[in-house]
């Protein structure tokens, strides 16, 4: 798939003046068809057979399971749910209490979580993605759109290994610094694991 040529004017008070949501304008620029909204805020969409994001910054948010439903969805974590469990902590915890970081955790605790991580990274990307052909993010801070096709993020990944730091699992390949994924703990109030995946994933960061 090519992308078009095409002149857009799209930056703050600018993109609101517009009344085009961002998700519209990529999929006429793409010939992508219906757009099926995903979040309200117009920054992520199904069309056609891909997805949609538009973002200034360098991740968005793709999955906010609860433990339990991602331990179904990918059986082999349940073999780490008990550290997960201290890691995201309870209904009610906030980032001061009730949850515990990596550095608060056994060390050998948080490099098992890592092990575990890289035995389903291809399954927890296929998760993330979803069940689409492929992705469009359109860095809506620089005008540039990011085009990959679901294989070919499956197979940017299999070389990539997750890293814990004090308040996510990041997902990285060797020698780099630059985060693909990213498993944290949500905001205050919530014991939901929240999978971000970062534009690097659709642009090699090396």
């Amino acid at each position: 798939m090519s992308a078009k040529n095409y002149n857009r004017v799209r930056a703050g008070k600018i993109a609101k003046q517009s009344e085009i949501p961002s998700e519209t304008e990529v999929a006429k620029d793409y010939d992508l068809g219906e757009v099926n909204l995903i979040n309200k805020n117009h920054t992520k969409a199904d069309a056609g057979s891909y997805s949609i994001k538009c973002s200034k910054s360098s991740s968005t948010q793709v999955h906010l399971p609860t433990l339990p439903s991602l331990i179904q969805a990918i059986p082999e974590i349940q073999s780490v749910e008990h550290i997960l469990q201290k890691f995201l902590g309870s209904k009610g915890s906030t980032r001061q209490s009730g949850r515990l970081n990596n550095k608060q955790l056994p060390s050998k605790e948080v490099a098992l979580v890592c092990e575990v991580l890289d035995s389903v990274t291809y399954e927890i990307t296929d998760l993330c993605i979803g069940d689409v052909e492929g992705v469009i993010w359109r860095d809506t801070k620089k005008n540039k759109d990011y085009i990959q096709t679901k294989q070919e993020l499956l197979n940017r990944v299999s070389s990539a290994r997750w890293v814990a730091l004090p308040g996510a699992y990041h997902l990285r390949l060797p020698n780099s610094n630059k985060s693909l994924l990213t498993i944290q703990r949500k905001g205050s109030g919530t014991n939901y694991p929240q999978f971000r995946l970062y534009r690097n994933l659709l642009n090699d960061p090396i």
